[in-house]
């Protein structure tokens, strides 16, 4: 079966989403994966990729969606961009899914990922998960002393969400609705919305189990972190997909601002914002692996694009 995947991103995030559609089609064979862009730069720039990856890459314009959907026109006005990201998330779903626009094959199932997500396997064993069930989602995994952002951030993060025949495609909807009424960052944008999917969708939604999908910086401090020929593993779950929230990089030629930031190549440096403890394995075999690779694809970006000297950048 083939695997649907979407996401989105603007020219800001470009080398994260590069790097999530690197890392997805080449571990994984059998998907594709559908691109919001959010501005014409980044559309533009999206189109001289595709050629590396072929018809496996789909790009889907911003005004496509806000032709199909009129209340995205309202919804770019009266909240912030970063809470406009988080309503089309859900919006982009719904259209995909949607009989007016969407493909038979997508109709099937869809899933979408967040685009500063990373996958280190192909995640194919994990939707064994899905029997019988129309909806996939991860809980957040909080530590013991975190566990209290549940009621902050909400029991799920959004960074991987599955969608399955005519339930999950109501579920899209649902979501959407909501987003597009509400996606203020008082209410965690479109994440807490996730806590209640389970009680309108009795039987319908897995929670899944691999500790290796959704990992992130504010549960990683609580695996038992092991390298194996094929990849890091956690508490003796393969590795799948990491979420690399919030991470800044800072480069040589850069004032270092407050805040301990971790080596990660010569003259560049990172942190996680908000702080969390990020054990030493996790850096050097989840973290400097996938800067590593941001390098090797913001150098490619600048061949292709022709740019300056200054290619080292987002």
């Amino acid at each position: 079966m083939i695997r649907n995947f979407c996401t989105l991103f603007d020219y800001n995030y470009f080398t994260k989403g590069l790097l999530l559609i690197d890392s997805l089609l080449s571990k994984m064979q059998q998907c594709s994966l559908t691109v919001l862009s959010m501005d014409v730069q980044t559309e533009g720039e999206l189109h001289r990729w595709k050629k590396f990856y072929g018809s496996r890459l789909k790009i889907v314009p911003l005004r496509r969606v806000a032709q199909a959907v009129p209340k995205v026109s309202d919804a770019v006005t009266n909240r912030s961009h970063a809470e406009f990201c988080w309503t089309m998330a859900s919006v982009f779903c719904h259209y995909l899914l949607s009989e007016e626009n969407g493909r038979p094959d997508i109709a099937r199932n869809l899933t979408y990922v967040d685009a500063d997500t990373y996958f280190f396997r192909s995640p194919e064993d994990d939707f064994t998960e899905m029997h019988n069930h129309s909806i996939g989602i991860i809980p957040h995994r909080f530590p013991p002393r975190l566990r209290w952002r549940e009621k902050v951030n909400g029991r799920y993060n959004v960074s991987w969400v599955t969608f399955i025949g005519p339930t999950g495609a109501d579920c899209a909807m649902y979501w959407a609705d909501n987003c597009l009424k509400d996606c203020s960052a008082t209410i965690c944008g479109d994440q807490k919305y996730l806590d209640e999917w389970a009680n309108r969708y009795p039987g319908q939604v897995r929670e899944f189990s691999n500790d290796g999908l959704g990992a992130a910086p504010w549960n990683i401090e609580q695996y038992h972190i092991q390298i194996s020929n094929t990849g890091p593993v956690l508490n003796g779950h393969p590795l799948v997909m990491y979420h690399f929230h919030e991470l800044d990089l800072i480069f040589s030629d850069q004032a270092t601002p407050p805040g301990k930031y971790v080596p990660v190549a010569p003259g560049i440096d990172f942190r996680i914002t908000k702080g969390y403890p990020i054990p030493r394995m996790a850096v050097e075999h989840i973290y400097k692996p996938y800067l590593q690779r941001f390098c090797e694809l913001q150098l490619a970006r600048h061949k292709i694009l022709n740019g300056g000297d200054r290619w080292l950048r987002d």
